[in-house]
């Protein structure tokens, strides 16, 4: 199982720079609040940062099976590997709900029905 655990150290190494890669996304979706931007470059930088934010839980969810699947065939439970990927996780779940906030509030402003 020495394989699986190596495979994990690997992922997690990816699963790091990829949300490196969402957190520089997230600094570029945050120049339109500072900067003058186009509605296109809002369009592209929150569809870019949705896709990948989603597609990093999906890939926490891969890592903790993996780790589910060490603890079930080498009893060994990884806690620290464990809550890192939970924080990644929880990062990027963070980062996808603020982008779907300021994108609606920079695409349709607030508004007020009264009926």
């Amino acid at each position: 199982m020495i394989r699986t655990r190596r495979l994990y150290a690997y992922s997690e190494k990816l699963y790091s720079y990829y949300l490196l890669i969402v957190l520089f996304f997230a600094a570029l979706f945050s120049l339109n609040l500072f900067m003058q931007t186009t509605g296109q470059f809002i369009l592209f930088s929150s569809t870019v940062l949705r896709i990948l934010s989603s597609a990093g839980l999906v890939y926490g969810a891969f890592l903790m099976g993996l780790l589910i699947f060490i603890l079930v065939k080498d009893h060994m439970f990884l806690g620290s590997k464990m809550l890192r990927t939970l924080l990644h996780m929880f990062l990027c779940s963070i980062i996808l709900i603020l982008v779907q906030i300021l994108y609606t509030l920079s695409a349709d402003g607030i508004r007020f029905h009264l009926t």
